[in-house]
């Protein structure tokens, strides 16, 4: 197969993630606990949050990831675990509006931030098929589900949403229950080939139109290359660079 991958133990408040592929050591973009936050916040790198844990530094790892991947046989996949949340993003959706400063603690609408990191996710989907059409690596993207998580800690200050996912949760899915759509995207033999599709327990459903839409998706491509700018070389920038 391809190189080998660790990912050492690092204190992730504030030392940098380092990721070890193949014995090239990458330095990466900080990753934070939560996927959800209450209050516009900010990362040591500058970046919005939600925007750089749930989407940004996945884009990076993969970015780093893809040459392991092309060595590794005639059927690799990347798996974009998104959420329906998705269709509850910013709109109308535009780039200026992924650092949220136009936002105050008093404004910051975090469910919309949360909605925009996930469907970041899916735009990736389509601007990484697009530049591997013809290589071994396939990227789908997902939503397992209501799954019984941890997901409400961004929102402890809500009595509404508390209470809402104290009723919710009676039909969730157990963590084990929400992995299989993700398990299935990765292994199901039937599935090789397939790019461009977003599942919903394990069935094609469609996106919300603006992640379909590929003048959004260049122009998130193109802003994440701005930001990832100094952890990425020359040849990862010419390869992803807006076409």
């Amino acid at each position: 197969m391809g190189g080998k991958i660790s990912f050492p133990r690092i204190p992730i408040s504030k030392d940098r993630v380092v990721v070890v592929t193949g014995g090239n050591t990458i330095p990466f973009l900080n990753i934070l606990e939560r996927n959800i936050v209450l209050l516009p916040e900010y990362t040591d790198d500058g970046n919005e949050t939600m925007f750089q844990v749930n989407y940004l530094s996945q884009l990076l790892l993969t970015f780093h990831l893809l040459p392991v991947m092309k060595r590794s046989g005639d059927d690799s996949r990347v798996i974009l675990v998104s959420s329906y949340g998705h269709n509850f993003h910013s709109t109308p959706f535009t780039v200026d509006k992924i650092q949220g400063k136009q936002h105050n603690a008093g404004n910051f609408p975090r469910f919309h931030y949360y909605g925009n990191s996930k469907l970041y996710q899916i735009l990736q989907m389509y601007f990484m098929n697009r530049r591997l059409a013809e290589s071994n690596v396939c990227v789908l993207s997902l939503h397992p589900g209501l799954v019984d998580t941890e997901v409400t800690r961004g929102f402890q200050d809500n009595s509404w949403m508390t209470w809402g996912w104290k009723i919710a949760r009676v039909f969730s899915k157990s963590p084990a229950e929400g992995a299989e759509c993700t398990l299935n995207a990765a292994i199901n033999p039937a599935l090789k080939g397939v790019r461009d599709v977003y599942y919903q327990d394990c069935k094609p459903k469609n996106t919300h139109d603006d992640a379909r839409n590929k003048d959004i998706q260049e122009s998130v491509l193109e802003y994440s290359l701005s930001r990832l700018n100094d952890f990425i070389t020359d040849d990862i920038r010419n390869e992803w660079k807006t076409k």
